[in-house]
Parts: structure tokens; C-alpha cells; sequence
């Protein structure tokens, strides 16, 4: 499994946002991760390199949460050196009633290592 704890540079929207994955259990769960000053919960599977997390204040929660999924690059050292992928979002607005989906891109770059 390549270790994705550390520091990025989060781009989604501009400007850039930190964020800090600070551990990964052996299950692939992201621990004490954040983006911003945001938690992030979400899943590393080191066998496709895959990673998926959300950022819901509660577990479960639909609206205004953003959901990620992506994949990891690793290095070639055991570490990674960026992620990439998708994100999306479901937006409610009371007047005029609505729904609205907001979709787009998002990559992280690895700027330091957790030092423990």
C-alpha cells in the first residue's frame, strides 16, 4: 500500500485549499483528514489505487456534501506524489425551489510528509 498520509495542495476552485490526510487504517480509512478546516471521511483501496471520501458533517448526510473519487500516482518510493478525479455535488435551493447538481474536476499535489 503507498503512503498517501500528508500534505497537499488541494485544487478544486481557486485558490488552492491545504489538505491533510493524517493517517490511513489498515481497512484503507482516511483518519483525521481534512480539507480546509473541513473533515474528510473517505476510503483508500491500495489495489487499483483508487480513493474515494466525502466531506458530510454527519455520516450520511445527502445535501450540501461533496463527493470525490479519484485515484492516487504513486511515486515509485512507496509515497505518492499527486491525486486526481472527479467530484460532485447536490445543491438545495429554497427559493425558487430546486435541486442542482454540480459537477467537475479536482487534484491534489503532495507538498510534505506527516512527521510523526
Amino acid at each position: 500500500m503507498a503512503d498517501i498520509s500528508g500534505y497537499y495542495e488541494f485544487h478544486r476552485d481557486c485558490p488552492a485549499q491545504p489538505m491533510t490526510i493524517l493517517a490511513v487504517d489498515q481497512n484503507g480509512s482516511l483518519i483525521d483528514s481534512s480539507i480546509e478546516n473541513g473533515a474528510i471521511h473517505g476510503i483508500y483501496t491500495a489495489s487499483t489505487n483508487a480513493i474515494s471520501f466525502n466531506d458530510a458533517p454527519e455520516p450520511g448526510e445527502f445535501f450540501f456534501v461533496t463527493f470525490y473519487s479519484g485515484f492516487v500516482m504513486p511515486d515509485g518510493t512507496g509515497s505518492i506524489c499527486a491525486m486526481a478525479g472527479t467530484y460532485h455535488q447536490l445543491i438545495w435551493r429554497p427559493r425558487p425551489f430546486s435541486l442542482e447538481t454540480v459537477q467537475g474536476g479536482w487534484y491534489a499535489i503532495r507538498t510534505g510528509d506527516i512527521i510523526p
